[in-house]
């Protein structure tokens, strides 16, 4: 093999080796899960996962690097806003092949439709005894095969704050008086291929979210780099509205 031939050889060989060096030196990964049966006190492993989301985001950011956070099947009650802030790279999504519901309320078990007062004449209407801090509802179907959520939390269910590559993706938001998703700064964020139903006000937001936004379903704001986050969605429903703005 003359010179010339021994230097060809030798590019070719640092072309496609080189690569495989570049990926075998990339970090992987981390991985968490969460589920309804978990423990926070648990590692977050498959087999030993977390029960509630603020936990696992707290486990993605002290681990350092590029993290997926995956939700087992169930729903994961909230009580005020998971705010994500200046974290670069996390995946929150379902496990495949299950489905995630994240909600602003809790559930109601051993509900019964007792001693309604005279004026819940139609199904789903609901009055409030604020003296005696009763809650009357008529049930828009058989109580005992249905399941009753009562909306709670007034802020945002999650917030993303100056972040950086974070997606939200295949999750169910839904039973919150407030709104469901906002972005604030940051770029490349994403809600993707997620459910947003029975918010009480926006369903996703890109910029800070106003006190009277006018129409409660998807707003994009202008003034804080929108464009550079996405929401790609599967569903939005607010209201008795289905569909989203910009």
């Amino acid at each position: 093999m003359n010179f010339l031939s021994k230097i060809a050889l030798l590019a070719l060989i640092f072309i496609f080796v080189l690569p495989s060096r570049q990926a075998a030196g990339s970090s992987p990964a981390r991985t968490f899960y969460i589920a309804p049966s978990g423990d926070d006190e648990n590692s977050g492993t498959k087999e030993h996962p977390h029960a509630t989301l603020e936990r696992a985001v707290r486990a993605a950011g002290e681990s350092g690097g590029p993290s997926v956070i995956y939700l087992r099947q169930g729903y994961y009650p909230l009580n005020h806003t998971i705010v994500l802030r200046d974290i670069d790279s996390l995946v929150v999504r379902s496990l495949p092949g299950e489905q995630a519901h994240v909600i602003g309320g809790l559930e109601i078990s051993g509900f019964y439709a007792l001693n309604l007062v005279q004026e819940l004449d139609f199904p789903g209407e609901w009055y409030l005894d604020r003296e005696t801090g009763v809650l009357y509802f008529g049930p828009p179907s058989d109580t005992d095969k249905a399941r009753v959520f009562v909306s709670l939390l007034q802020a945002p269910m999650v917030s993303l704050n100056n972040t950086r590559n974070v997606t939200l993706q295949d999750l169910v938001f839904e039973y919150t008086c407030g709104a469901g998703v906002e972005i604030v700064g940051g770029r490349d964020n994403a809600i993707k291929d997620c459910i947003l139903l029975n918010v009480g006000t926006v369903a996703a937001s890109i910029g800070k979210l106003i006190d009277n936004p006018g129409d409660y379903r998807l707003r994009a704001a202008t003034a804080d780099v929108a464009g550079r986050s996405s929401v790609v969605w599967k569903e939005i429903h607010v209201g008795e509205k289905k569909g989203v703005i910009n």
